[in-house]
């Protein structure tokens, strides 16, 4: 068998031997699959739950400096409840920041491998369209249903 390149294109490299993605190098005879992941809105909300709730917890160092700034500037009778609404708007503005990137940087379709020992996992992410993931896909199977 020759090692000529079957496919080529971005972090992958597909010879009749070994299938290198994102850097490592499986052999052929160890891929059992490769599929596409889709996630969906409930997924792409949850990522951005998940990230909100992190900005929650980093809105109190932020939120507690803008407190400190804006309670110098007020007098002294209202400082408490100045202090109270800066953190909440502080927390409410990080949280949806937060939110946003969550929903908006995850990606909509994911990359996994099986290999033939049950292993499996993500290689890779698409935020905009599968069609290169399909053709991956559809050339792996046919490599390894030729040269295994």
């Amino acid at each position: 068998m020759s090692n000529h390149v079957i496919y080529s294109r971005k972090n992958y490299k597909l010879t009749p031997t070994n299938f290198t993605y994102q850097g490592y190098t499986e052999p052929l005879k160890n891929i059992a699959d490769l599929y596409v992941v889709e996630n969906g809105k409930k997924q792409k909300i949850i990522a951005g739950l998940t990230l909100s709730i992190w900005g929650f917890f980093f809105s109190f160092i932020p939120g507690s400096i803008i407190t400190v700034l804006i309670g110098a500037f007020i007098e002294s009778e209202n400082r408490n409840d100045a202090f109270e609404h800066t953190q909440i708007l502080g927390s409410i503005i990080l949280m949806s920041i937060f939110f946003i990137l969550g929903y908006s940087l995850r990606a909509k379709y994911r990359l996994f491998i099986v290999k033939s020992n049950g292993s499996k996992g993500p290689i890779d992410k698409n935020r905009k369209s599968r069609a290169e993931f399909d053709e991956l896909i559809f050339t792996v199977k046919k490599a390894i249903a030729e040269y295994c």
